[in-house]
């Protein structure tokens, strides 16, 4: 079903992530350095919580469970909030952790927990060469929630058959799967969205 989120101008929903229960997502209004609201859904009543705001645009959220703690990217994946949480999911500290994002690979537009304390986050960046020439570079990238630092990283040349996309320009989810990993994609959104699939 079709479920509404967000109000006014905070209307552009985050990267979600995924912890058995809850989704976890943000809604931010559509530009750098705006305000988000941190939302959580949950799967088996379909019931939306709206749990604090966010003086930032939130781009992509990750549940650490190990540590009951939020992971908010902001615009382009350049920074990091931590939100500790008490058991009820509330904020413990009025003003979180804040980290520079130290690689800025690819600007993460998804992302999800992977366990261990390790995110996998998704994205693209923009490049303009010398020649003035442009093209977009797709990658995922592998971070230690305790150091919020890359550990690995790899590009994803794939595009899309419809638009020329990269596949990682919207959302991704990757599993672990007998025999290999299965990756989604799903990099459209102007038209008719396609969800492709490829197994490594």
């Amino acid at each position: 079903q079709d479920i509404v989120v967000g109000k006014g101008t905070r209307y552009h929903p985050s990267g979600m992530d995924f912890d058995g229960q809850y989704i976890w997502f943000a809604v931010a209004e559509y530009r750098p350095d705006s305000y988000s609201t941190i939302y959580r859904l949950n799967t088996a009543t379909d019931r939306v919580d709206s749990l604090f705001s966010v003086d930032d645009h939130i781009g992509m959220v990750i549940r650490n469970k190990a540590q009951n703690t939020l992971v908010g990217a902001t615009w382009d994946g350049r920074n990091f909030y931590n939100w500790s949480l008490s058991k009820s999911n509330i904020p413990l500290e009025s003003i979180p952790k804040k980290a520079i994002n130290h690689s800025y690979y690819v600007a993460f537009q998804d992302g999800q927990y992977v366990g261990n304390q390790m995110m996998l986050g998704s994205g693209i960046r923009h490049y303009t060469l010398s020649n003035h020439q442009k093209f977009t570079l797709g990658g995922l990238e592998v971070l230690d929630l305790r150091t919020m630092r890359p550990i690995w990283q790899l590009s994803i040349p794939m595009l899309s058959p419809v638009t020329g996309n990269s596949m990682v320009s919207n959302p991704c989810f990757v599993e672990s799967i007998p025999g290999g990993i299965r990756a989604y994609f799903a990099p459209d959104d102007q038209f008719k969205t396609m969800i492709y699939s490829y197994l490594v």
